[in-house]
């Protein structure tokens, strides 16, 4: 898993406090979001221009990374393990506002099961090709669910062209699933070592 960045916001272009006055609000919006900052922080505090940028994009970054992360989950379906979790920066106004985040997605074969796998494998691929801008890492799961499809693909052709192998498959196959039904377990699941990846943005 790579580390999570932070967004670095450079103040450097903007008037320093207490030197010579500063401009007014270049433009309407901004003009507002100082009018809106002014009312979220302690009346002795006032906002200054660099302070009203600061929170702007700290806001547009936190609403890009819930946003990526839920499209994750949406797609993900049972294989997201937990909730996300977040990475936070505190803004001007005293507010942690999202900059990192990272789901978990389960990407182990189901054993003894190729269409069940490749099936598997859609979903993961769906997954983390979710977001509007899929990060590197989210390209690396697609790439690595794009070749679990392929061997799966592979194990199931194999079966289909030996018919000893599909019968004992298919036999195997309903035996699990009577013990499923009777037992009320997922035998299919059995002796999996269970893997996993983060999607994150």
């Amino acid at each position: 898993m790579a580390e999570v960045g932070s967004i670095q916001v450079s103040t450097s272009h903007y008037p320093a406090r207490g030197g010579a006055a500063q401009a007014a609000p270049a433009n309407e919006a901004t003009a507002t979001a100082t009018a809106a900052l002014k009312g979220q922080l302690h009346d002795h505090f006032t906002p200054s221009i660099e302070s009203v940028a600061i929170l702007q994009k700290l806001q547009q970054r936190d609403q890009e990374v819930r946003s990526h992360e839920q499209a994750h989950i949406a797609a993900g379906g049972g294989n997201i393990q937990g909730a996300a979790s977040y990475t936070y920066q505190k803004g001007p106004d005293g507010q942690l506002y999202a900059v990192g985040g990272e789901v978990n997605i389960s990407t182990s074969a189901v054993s003894g099961d190729p269409q069940a796998t490749m099936e598997k494998a859609a979903t993961i691929l769906r997954a983390a090709l979710a977001p509007s801008s899929p990060s590197s890492q989210d390209m690396s799961v697609a790439a690595s669910a794009t070749r679990m499809i392929a061997s799966a693909r592979v194990e199931l052709s194999q079966l289909h062209t030996e018919p000893g192998q599909a019968q004992l498959f298919n036999q195997q196959r309903g035996a699990e699933r009577g013990i499923s039904a009777y037992t009320g377990t997922n035998t299919g699941q059995a002796g999996i070592t269970e893997e996993a990846v983060s999607l994150f943005v």
